[in-house]
């Protein structure tokens, strides 16, 4: 039987037809209610709100909640249980409804320091010695005041001052924490939990003066006021054991006997917020 053209290409165009039919019904079928259910879902963690870069996942219900999404459009690596990822860090940021994977997480152990901050405070490293950090028996953890000393006044006489209270070290060097049972390390860095004021106060005093740190004892957060001291005013008390104020108003100035050497004992009178205190010291000739 002899197949004539016309009749060939009007088969080839009824199979065509037919094929593009069978892909719009099989389509329509995919995208239909009734198919959209039968599809396999999974369970993942979808942001609520967004989640910043560095977040700690104490409590990962506060930023995720549990939701149920196709196979398809869940990603790879997608996680699906809170209980899973409570104590991770988040290392980027995850926006509104976007889904937890591994690869938004740092590895297990791997904190970043940064991670342990709250909001306004910093991370700041000074430079140490072993004698001015508590002979190295200041680890993470520990809290300690900062005393500052500098060289003031004409004589150049060391004057040291208590510039923070109760600050926590972070680490020492670049650990964050220290294998147990270490009592002491030695160490020239140590990394504080500071405010950016306080950052700022220390690096004045950083780069003007040296710095001690002083441990204090965990459950001790309360700060004493003090005045500061210097070898000068230590000499001159007489009748008190406190430090006179670092601006004292001098009411009275008297020789306390007449000599004609060059050094003479003066007697100084000073009176503070109603407080008198008398200070002798000598000075060069009569003032």
């Amino acid at each position: 039987m002899k197949i004539r053209p016309k009749m060939m290409v009007t088969v080839a165009v009824a199979v065509l037809a037919g094929l593009g039919a069978s892909l719009v019904t099989n389509r329509y079928l995919r995208s239909s209610p009734k198919h959209q259910a039968a599809e396999e879902e999974v369970v993942v963690l979808q942001a609520r709100q967004r989640v910043p870069g560095y977040t700690h996942l104490s409590e990962p219900s506060q930023w995720f909640e549990v939701k149920k999404v196709p196979k398809t459009q869940a990603p790879r690596d997608a996680l699906g249980h809170l209980d899973h990822v409570r104590g991770r860090t988040v290392k980027s940021a995850i926006e509104p409804g976007g889904v937890l994977t591994e690869s938004h997480l740092l590895p297990p152990g791997q904190e970043p320091l940064v991670a342990k901050l709250r909001e306004g405070e910093r991370l700041m490293t000074v430079k140490v010695t072993l004698d001015s950090a508590a002979g190295g028996f200041i680890l993470p953890g520990s809290r300690v005041d900062v005393v500052a000393t500098q060289m003031r006044g004409e004589n150049n006489q060391p004057f040291a001052k208590t510039i923070l209270q109760n600050i926590e070290v972070l680490a020492i060097d670049q650990q964050p924490q220290i294998p147990e049972g270490t009592i002491a390390k030695t160490y020239d860095r140590v990394t504080l939990r500071v405010t950016l004021e306080q950052a700022e106060l220390l690096s004045v005093y950083a780069d003007t003066g040296t710095l001690r740190l002083v441990a204090r004892r965990p459950d001790d957060t309360s700060e004493v006021k003090t005045t500061g001291a210097s070898p000068s005013w230590h000499r001159r008390l007489a009748h008190y054991d406190t430090p006179p104020p670092e601006n004292p108003v001098v009411v009275a100035q008297v020789p306390v006997s007449a000599s004609s050497s060059k050094k003479q004992p003066f007697k100084q009178t000073i009176i503070n917020n109603g407080q008198v205190r008398v200070y002798e010291y000598e000075t060069d000739g009569v003032q």
